[in-house]
């Protein structure tokens, strides 16, 4: 099927300082990929939205956690929900459930 295009992408792209400075802020190193889809498609929507996991089943791919919005960013979702047994572990997007992917 593939990623056809991506929907309500935000006009404010995180550029890689903006990156570098959460990584060091969470002390992480996202991956090349993640950095390169982030400064195209901050926020955005896939679609198709739904990915297959290994074992058959499926998941639904909602959305980008944004960079740069103001009201709902990566740093908050980290703060939010971060703590000593998640060292590392950093949401990226969100389910249709609005339920965090890490």
């Amino acid at each position: 099927m593939g990623l056809k295009k991506w929907l309500f992408v935000e006009e404010e792209k995180p550029d890689e300082s903006v990156i570098a400075s959460i990584e060091k802020a969470f002390d992480i190193e996202y991956p090349d990929d993640y950095k390169i889809c982030v400064m195209k498609y901050n926020g955005g929507f896939p679609e198709p939205n739904i990915f297959n996991f290994s074992e058959g089943q499926q998941g639904v791919f909602n959305d980008l956690i944004s960079f740069t919005d103001n009201d709902i960013n990566i740093e908050m979702f980290y703060e939010r929900f971060s703590g000593p047994t998640l060292k590392g572990i950093v949401p990226f997007a969100r389910s249709i459930w609005k339920l965090l992917m890490l």
